[in-house]
């Protein structure tokens, strides 16, 4: 098994083991971090995701977002085109589940926007180094995503403390995040 899978299969293990109480309050602990955040505030075209299989909650942050009249964006992902495409998205009630669990936009109702439209990205990741790498779930989406927009949008990544890792193994289409926020803070890169 090479290294990448091996320390996908240990950090998500470690993630899957925390108590729905501990999940509970380390998500609320990094929204509020998040959305405290000048950089978050200071922009209205926000890009995010929901949150599956014990990630990061993101329900408080989607909804802040709307409450504040801030335009959100969520990922559709299409495996057979291996390709993740951004949806405007005004109501989370609107969102339908994909055929692995993940509630996504619907394409019949969500209109579809340019990637360098977005102002902020909100990221998920299995594991962080202290570079500002991301370990991803190995489909390479955010890394292309990021590849092909521009440098200096932010890129917010949410994670548990147990998620950062001393070192990560980096190929040349890696791509940085700006930000990771953690339980018990905010790095930036």
């Amino acid at each position: 098994m090479n290294i990448k899978k091996t320390l996908r299969k240990e950090v998500l293990a470690k993630r899957t083991h925390l108590s729905e109480s501990d999940w509970k309050s380390k998500s609320e602990s990094i929204a509020n971090s998040l959305l405290q955040m000048d950089v978050v505030n200071q922009v209205n075209n926000i890009a995010s995701f929901v949150d599956f299989r014990n990630e990061v909650s993101t329900e408080a942050i989607n909804i802040w977002i709307l409450d504040k009249g801030k335009s959100l964006y969520l990922p559709l992902i299409d495996m057979s085109k291996r390709s993740m495409t951004f949806y405007k998205v005004d109501d989370l009630n609107e969102l339908i589940r994909s055929d692995y669990g993940i509630m996504e936009p619907d394409p019949q109702v969500h209109k579809a926007v340019d990637p360098n439209s977005i102002d902020l990205f909100i990221t998920p990741g299995v594991a962080f180094d202290p570079h500002g790498y991301r370990l991803g779930y190995g489909g390479g989406f955010y890394d292309h995503l990021f590849a092909g927009i521009k440098n200096e949008i932010p890129k917010i990544a949410l994670a548990f403390d147990l998620q950062c890792v001393d070192e990560l193994p980096i190929e040349p289409f890696d791509r940085r995040i700006t930000h990771l926020v953690t339980e018990t803070g905010i790095k930036t890169f």
